[in-house]
């Protein structure tokens, strides 16, 4: 039987493999693949492109869209300059590297035929759940004696992996805001999703899925519970499943518990932020780059590609004040932090656009707001690109301009 790919499914897919490639990588890394998935996924990108735009078809970008692409272009100039004057050459160096992961998944947007978010969430469905399930029992066991299990589990090998759950919990409510558009039963997949993020500690994750979900869809929540009609059958089913599963949870809640006590550690401590480490040390970061970005240097070109980590932490390692307009302003300068705001606020004001993709820019947005960099978030800068070159909306608002 002879299998026949289209190019649209083939780039989509491309897409999606890229978006999910950060928690595919901490799953190979520990069975010790031996080459960079994300590297892998980028060559077959860069060369989609060529081909798309030399052999396919020439691609056009109107106004609106050489905007946007003209003002990412000025921010990474504006980055590379500042290799000049780093304190630390090989980080700004590193980091101008790392870049290009976001950029280059960014503009690939462009160059996909059609976009078809359906392939991007069976992608994320088939792949990241599975792979969560992974993450949060291999973390359980790091912390918990479990002899059977050691017995195929290397901890020195995950221990440097444990911190990835952040990486986890973003894809998850990725993959909750497509179920409200491409599953038959949206609210089953939240639930699991949000269970896992909660498993994962990935709080801020959960926290934005909801704030997202709620400020986009809010007549359609108001108007879901005030129609709601629970039918007496599956009211019948809640109370027989009921009792079953207090039964089980009364018997294995013990294991639950150990499963779970992380997660659940990393949000009951928000209940007390004076003592919650994670909150203070980004507020202390917060401070200390509003501080120095009102400086003269910071007003202006910034203090360099990379400088944060060795500045704040007195160590030659990157670092980044979770928050990628913080990160700019400091390391590149006031202007370079405004150009970001142009590419991640204005497309709210102006471009009409379906409701999942408005959530899942706005989600991309508030956590860039908490953590990450813009050197590594990649599903930021992808999220936005279909949100402003996806060919649906194109259509509709280009013809006024």
């Amino acid at each position: 039987m002879k299998l026949n790919i289209s190019h649209k499914v083939y780039q989509n897919s491309l897409l999606s493999l890229l978006i999910v490639s950060g928690t595919l990588k901490v799953f190979l890394s520990y069975y010790s693949y031996p080459f960079d998935i994300t590297i892998q996924i980028l060559f077959l990108i860069t060369i989609d492109i060529f081909y798309s735009n030399v052999f396919n078809k020439k691609i056009r970008f109107n106004k609106i869209e050489v905007f946007y692409v003209f003002t990412l272009l000025i921010f990474c100039l504006i980055a590379t300059i500042s290799l000049v004057y780093t304190p630390s050459h090989y980080l700004g160096s590193k980091k101008l590297f790392l870049m290009l992961i976001p950029v280059i998944g960014f503009v690939y947007v462009k160059f996909i035929d059609e976009i078809d978010l359906k392939i991007l969430y069976k992608a994320l469905l088939y792949i990241i759940i599975p792979l969560s399930i992974w993450f949060v029992a291999f973390k359980y066991f790091l912390y918990n004696n479990a002899p059977f299990f050691d017995f195929r589990t290397d901890r020195t090998l995950f221990m440097p992996l444990r911190n990835s759950y952040l990486n986890f919990g973003y894809i998850l409510g990725v993959l909750s805001i497509l179920s409200i558009k491409y599953s038959k039963n949206p609210f089953l997949i939240i639930l699991v999703c949000s269970i896992l993020i909660l498993a994962l500690g990935s709080r801020g994750a959960l926290l934005f899925l909801m704030i997202s979900l709620f400020i986009v869809y809010f007549k359609e929540l108001v108007l879901f519970f005030k129609n709601l009609k629970i039918k007496k059958r599956i009211l019948r089913f809640i109370l027989f499943s009921f009792v079953p599963f207090v039964c089980l949870l009364l018997i294995y809640y013990d294991k639950l518990k150990g499963a779970i006590e992380y997660g659940l550690i990393r949000f009951t401590s928000l209940l007390n932020a004076s003592s919650d480490k994670s909150l203070l040390g980004r507020i202390d970061q917060y401070y200390y780059v509003i501080k120095e970005g009102f400086k003269p240097q910071g007003l202006t070109i910034g203090y360099g590609l990379g400088s944060f980590g060795l500045n704040y932490t007195h160590e030659e390692k990157l670092a980044y004040p979770h928050n990628i307009f913080l990160e700019a302003w400091y390391e590149l300068g006031f202007f370079a932090m405004c150009l970001l705001i142009v590419l991640f606020v204005f497309p709210f004001f102006h471009l009409k656009r379906e409701q999942v993709l408005k959530t899942l820019a706005l989600f991309a947005f508030f956590n860039a707001m908490k953590t990450l960099s813009f050197s590594t978030d990649r599903n930021l800068f992808i999220l936005f690109g279909i949100l402003i070159f996806h060919k649906e909306i194109c259509q509709k608002i280009y013809k006024s301009y």
